[in-house]
């Protein structure tokens, strides 16, 4: 975590693969390369390959050649997110006032299947009222029928039923606006402004090492908020927009992929 709590967290084994590859990918990298990118965040050999091997396994990396990979085939919608992170903006809709809606009974499903859609709701954007019904503000391209498909491809079960109120009563707009803390989602954009541009100007003076390490670290947070942000109504924003994040974030990730590269000694 920084000195202004933003939670910059360093990739297991498993995600760091993924990450070059979306993030600072060459179309194919050696087993030596993701091993000697594995050292760089303490990650031993032997975790690099089993987590290497688990994705193969997994579908989401394939074999081109003798000790050589690229990306898998497999379809994987929260990956397809990540790697279409420059367009989040675009997915934004002006709102009207309506809002969509979900609400299952979690006696319905099992356990997992409940913890899934739960996880499903929130990469969605969606908030809980007292009531029970989970909400967000209508401004998903799409509309309804797209943000279902995209919460039954992240496994929300089947049992949820999801429609759209064209417009709550004065009381429950106020109650459902309360639920996200837009003041704190401006704030901690501003705090990932402040750490691309900072860490923009030292990652030349930095080792090899130092500035992979620091620039993979960054980079994927940013890319995190980037595609978990949750869309709301542009005219709930104060202080910087989801534009200004992937506007900051895109000379960065060109810079970050020098640098990999570089490190990877390419």
């Amino acid at each position: 975590m920084d000195n202004n709590g933003n939670i910059l967290l360093a990739p297991d084994a498993r995600s760091l693969i993924l990450d070059l590859f979306v993030a600072h990918g060459g179309p194919h990298f050696t087993s030596a390369e993701l091993i000697r990118a594995g050292a760089l965040f303490d990650h031993s050999g032997t975790a690099m390959r089993t987590a290497l091997t688990r994705l193969r396994r997994e579908g989401r990396v394939e074999a081109l050649g003798r000790g050589v990979y690229g990306p898998g085939r497999i379809d994987d919608p929260w990956r397809r997110r990540i790697d279409h992170w420059r367009s989040a903006p675009s997915r934004r809709t002006a709102w009207t006032g309506a809002w969509l809606m979900a609400t299952a009974k979690p006696s319905s499903v099992s356990r997992t299947a409940w913890r899934a859609t739960l996880r499903a709701l929130d990469v969605e954007g969606f908030r809980q009222i007292p009531q029970g019904l989970f909400v967000r503000p209508d401004t998903l391209q799409g509309g309804i029928q797209g943000c279902r498909l995209r919460l039954m491809s992240y496994g929300a079960s089947g049992e949820l039923l999801t429609g759209r109120f064209e417009e709550l009563d004065p009381a429950s707009t106020n109650v459902a606006r309360s639920l996200w803390d837009v003041p704190g989602l401006a704030a901690r954009r501003q705090n990932l402004l402040d750490l691309l541009m900072a860490s923009q100007v030292r990652l030349p003076r930095l080792s090899n090492s130092d500035a992979a390490r620091e620039a993979l670290t960054i980079g994927r947070a940013a890319v995190r908020a980037i595609v978990r942000d949750p869309l709301l109504p542009r005219e709930w924003e104060a202080g910087p927009s989801l534009d200004d994040l992937v506007g900051a974030m895109a000379p960065y990730n060109a810079l970050g992929r020098e640098v990999w590269m570089t490190s990877l000694g390419r």
